[in-house]
């Protein structure tokens, strides 16, 4: 078994770091889904002048060691907690705003020819014991449907006809989610941002900034606006970062994936675990994807040594729901929070941060919220944030 990330993308040629004084527009500090997406807003707006900087590579964060699950489900609370601190008003805006996000990701991809990303559109589904009450599931479901989401709520003999384990029975089914490889999608963004004129500086860590001039380790940029997605390098008693490990099979056969009722590589959630809950998918090359575990850790830094108990409950879990299927990857990572129902996100007129979103989903709806506000004009996330 293999204690790496299973994401690989051989075919992307990093960006040169920063070396001496440039002027930019708009900068923007980390090369993740967030800072891809802002920059790629913005040119939806017409701005061009546009600096990336990253410390690492474009996607070596958060972004890379994810699931690759770019679904409308929350990271920092129900869909019922947001409605009740915030209105079903704020809460609808936010439920369409993450429509509209995958709606974007579908449209990147075609207009920038990202055919490596392992892209898919699938149903996702939300799983619960009998062991448990649907009546909370059942609530959350007419939210669901209260707010425009598409979603099925599901009994035993409907859910073990599309999810075929007996290890749960009931459900919830949301249509239209999407899977990709989130390494390749990334570096696909950013080939496409730089072939519209995005200028990316990779292996270029912010050191300072001071007035409209930042500092990296062998160059300045003079900027008018900076916008700060740095993932889990963004500090503050708002945020906090967990650790959560992952784990891949091997591939399934033909037969394998017919029994399961998987053919259709669908993704889930198990909501309902003990401590934590599972995640999961089935790959583009017919792998299943587990994921597990949120403990609490003190890191600026995406990557970490494998969390063995996450490893052996990620076995566990395959081995009571699928069988006796050998891991052959298993990493863990490190991903930011907020501490509140919605990411942390604050725009003033020469600057923005974005954090503790959770989900890439939920960074999409972001970017796009900062890139309007930065340039003065109205999103429907304002009654939100």
């Amino acid at each position: 078994m293999k204690r790496r990330r299973f994401w690989e993308d051989h075919t992307y040629v990093p960006s040169k770091p920063l070396h001496g004084e440039i002027a930019t527009k708009h900068l923007i500090v980390g090369g993740g889904v967030a800072g891809l997406f802002t920059a790629y807003f913005l040119l939806k707006n017409g701005e061009t002048d546009i600096t990336i900087i990253e410390r690492d590579f474009v996607g070596m964060g958060s972004t890379g060691h994810s699931a690759g699950m770019l679904v409308k489900e929350l990271e920092t609370a129900s869909w019922d907690a947001v409605a009740k601190r915030y209105g079903k008003k704020a809460a609808t805006a936010y439920a369409q705003a993450q429509v509209d996000a995958q709606l974007e990701v579908a449209q990147i991809i075609k207009e920038g020819k990202i055919d490596d990303c392992g892209y898919a559109k699938d149903d996702f589904y939300l799983l619960m014991r009998t062991v448990w009450s649907p009546a909370k599931r059942r609530s959350e479901h007419k939210l669901r449907r209260a707010l425009g989401m598409k979603s099925d709520f599901l009994d035993p003999r409907t859910l073990h006809a599309e999810f075929n384990t007996s290890k749960f029975e009931f459900g919830e089914r949301l249509e239209g989610s999407i899977s990709v490889n989130p390494l390749a999608f990334s570096h696909g963004v950013a080939r496409y941002l730089r072939s519209r004129g995005v200028r990316i500086y990779e292996n270029t860590p912010l050191i300072t900034v001071k007035g409209g001039k930042a500092q990296t380790p062998n160059g300045e940029i003079s900027f008018s606006t900076i916008v700060y997605a740095r993932g889990t390098a963004e500090k503050g008693r708002h945020l906090v970062t967990y650790l959560t490990s992952i784990g891949v099979t091997r591939p399934l056969t033909k037969e394998e994936l017919q029994s399961f009722h998987l053919r259709d590589k669908d993704m889930f959630l198990d909501e309902e675990s003990r401590g934590s809950y599972h995640y999961g998918k089935i790959t583009a090359d017919d792998r299943i994807l587990i994921g597990y575990g949120d403990v609490l850790v003190r890191s600026d830094v995406a990557h970490a040594p494998l969390h063995v108990p996450h490893y052996e409950e990620i076995k566990r879990f395959i081995q009571s729901t699928f069988g006796s299927i050998a891991l052959e990857y298993a990493w863990s990572g490190v991903y930011s929070l907020h501490k509140k129902e919605v990411p942390f996100v604050k725009v003033t007129k020469r600057s923005a941060t974005i954090a503790g979103a959770g989900t890439q989903l939920a960074s999409i709806a972001c970017a796009s919220y900062v890139a309007s506000r930065l340039l003065s004009k109205k999103h429907p996330l304002e009654i939100l944030f």
